[in-house]
């Protein structure tokens, strides 16, 4: 498609925010964190994606989560 831009990487975009997340989170212990046994989520990736939530353009937090799925 003549929109898309050939040499964009959308990987290294990946590697790099795993990168970030990884950093900020490094010190984190979630070993406290208790969870339902229903629950499907971990504590560091529910962290993770907490912080993606607080950069996001949506207005509402329902918005966020169906965004961030």
């Amino acid at each position: 498609m003549p929109h898309r831009d050939v040499s964009c990487d959308s990987s290294l975009n990946f590697v790099q925010l795993q990168a970030a997340i990884n950093s900020l989170l490094a010190n984190c212990d979630f070993s406290a964190v208790t969870w339902k046994s229903q629950c499907t989520w971990t504590p560091r990736l529910l962290a993770s994606v907490a912080l993606f939530w607080a950069c996001s353009d949506e207005s509402t937090l329902v918005e966020r989560f169906e965004n961030s799925r």
